[in-house]
Formats: C-alpha cells, sequence, structure tokens
C-alpha cells in the first residue's frame, strides 16, 4: 500500500509545481482593506487588495486568471504624480479610477482588455489607481467626480463600512 502512495503523492506533487517550473509565475497575494465608493445609487463597498510600493505595484493583478465582484486592487503612489499603466501580462479585463490625493475619481478607463500594452491614464496627479473587475464602472455608474474613500486619501471609511 504505501509503495502505491509514493507514486501518487510524487506526482500531485509535480503538478502543482508545474505552473512555476513552467515559468507561469504566480500572481501575487497582498493584505486587503475595505474602499467605498460614494456613487449616485449609494456607497459601495470594495475589497481591495493594497499595493503599496513599486514592486508590488509594477506586478499588480498580473496573472490573476479571475477578480471575484466587489475585489479589487488599490495602488497607492504616496505622492501626487501622473499615472499610467497597461495590460502586459494581465489575464482578466479590468476598470481602472484614477484617484486625486482628496480621494475624488478624476478619471474612468472602462474595460481594458487583457495584453493590451496601450498605455492607460491621466496626466493629472493621482494619489491611487482602483483597479476593479471589468463593467465594476458602467454597473454602478462610476463616474469621475465621485468619491472614493480610503485611509490614503485622508478619508478613510466609517467602520463597518
Amino acid at each position: 500500500m504505501r509503495r502505491r502512495l509514493l507514486p501518487l503523492a510524487l506526482a500531485a506533487m509535480l503538478a502543482a509545481a508545474a505552473p512555476a517550473a513552467a515559468g507561469q509565475p504566480e500572481p501575487q497575494s497582498l493584505p486587503t482593506e475595505p474602499v467605498v465608493v460614494l456613487t449616485h445609487k449609494g456607497a459601495v463597498t470594495f475589497t481591495a487588495e493594497v499595493a503599496d510600493d513599486h514592486a508590488e505595484r509594477a506586478i499588480g493583478l498580473m496573472f490573476r486568471t479571475d477578480l471575484a465582484p466587489h475585489r479589487g486592487m488599490l495602488f497607492d503612489y504616496k505622492e501626487p504624480q501622473a499615472a499610467f499603466m497597461w495590460m502586459k501580462n494581465t489575464l482578466i479585463p479590468l476598470d481602472m479610477l484614477f484617484i486625486a490625493p482628496d480621494g475624488v475619481i478624476l478619471h474612468v478607463e472602462r474595460n481594458a482588455q487583457p495584453g493590451d500594452l496601450t498605455a492607460r491614464g491621466t496626466q493629472k496627479k493621482v494619489r491611487g489607481v482602483l483597479e476593479l473587475p471589468a463593467g465594476t464602472a458602467e454597473e454602478l455608474g462610476i463616474v469621475p467626480g465621485m468619491i472614493v474613500q480610503h485611509r490614503i486619501f485622508g478619508n478613510p471609511p466609517p467602520r463597518g463600512g
């Protein structure tokens, strides 16, 4: 019995390591925090991973095969700056919200397609970018001028929100 289980266990370990061995990088997993977007339909809470250093921002949501509704990634640039992003190695379509230091949405990129190398963004000074599943901005009516609440914008959402 023991001799039969050893080959099965070895095969399972090799299968689990196959993506990394084949050169397929693993997606990063970062701590999450609530991010609230104040829409005309009311406050909508997202659970976002926070990418707050250069290395984390460089990887972003690359290599992910899915992104659940009400999930996303918040890129914290620390200092206001023009921000442009592309979809290299990104496998899922995304909406991108470019957000001023005070939490006001300055620009919305809708339905950025996987693998597209078009630079998407704004010359306006942003503090952060919130990436969400494609279609979220249209579904919720998210447009420039709306407010995003999070600690990096100095307006954290109310507890439990």
